[in-house]
């Protein structure tokens, strides 16, 4: 079974805490939960832990931006849920947590690599609340 874990940056310092989540409709405000420590978080920057791991055992969150090894190919791609088609069938959408490569070409932009393809090599490299410049990459890789 997958661990349900969410991250937030905090109102009161801009700093990331992770655990379970609330949400306070009568206040407009979401909280994060854990053992050690509770705060309000800023709803934006909240992302769901993927349940995946990179290749130094870092957990891969949305929102993260990772580094895809694929054979001889290099994609640097945010992480996020939503809808998305796979590659390799573009009229067949699907929902769950996918990849958005900033660095495919603009033909093939609006497909989603999915999670269950198998990589060579995933790490995590930043986040887009973090380090949006990640995402601004050259076309050609």
């Amino acid at each position: 079974m997958r661990e349900i874990l969410f991250r937030g940056k905090t109102v009161c310092d801009g700093d990331w805490i992770y655990g379970g989540i609330t949400w306070n409709p009568s206040r407009k405000k979401m909280f994060i939960h854990s053992d050690f420590e509770d705060g309000e978080v800023i709803p934006k920057t909240v992302g769901q832990y993927t349940g995946l791991t990179d290749k130094n055992g870092t957990k891969i969150f949305e929102g993260d931006i990772v580094k895809i090894i694929d054979g001889k190919e290099i994609f640097i791609a945010a992480v996020k849920f939503g809808d998305y088609n796979q590659p390799d069938k573009i009229l067949k959408t699907h929902i769950g947590f996918y990849f958005d490569i900033a660095n495919l070409a603009s033909y093939r932009k609006d497909m989603g690599y999915w999670f269950g393809k198998t990589f060579s090599e995933i790490e995590v490299i930043g986040n887009v609340h973090d380090n949006p410049e990640l995402m601004e990459v050259n076309q050609n890789g």
